[in-house]
């Protein structure tokens, strides 16, 4: 993990934890229990950023890039390969 300053999480779930890497289940775990306080309702509001510098959480607001919007989101949603195409 030497080349990243920080780990965001966004509802980790129980398969996230059990299934992570050793060096991150633990606080992959931690991740879980800050969601589990949360309302349901501000799940997609909020995310959780491990700062590795200091090895501590922030809560910080989960929005989108300034500019992303609708149309870039569903951008690819009329695409199918043609038959026969591997």
């Amino acid at each position: 993990m030497r080349d990243i300053d920080g780990i965001i999480y966004k509802l980790p779930t129980y398969a996230h934890a059990i299934f992570e890497r050793e060096e991150l289940t633990e606080l992959t775990w931690r991740a879980v229990d800050f969601f589990g306080k949360l309302k349901p309702k501000t799940y997609k509001k909020h995310a959780l950023l491990l700062d590795l510098w200091s090895f501590t959480f922030k809560r910080i607001e989960n929005k989108l890039a300034p500019w992303w919007d609708n149309e870039l989101s569903c951008l690819f949603q009329e695409i199918y390969p043609e038959k026969g195409e591997n």
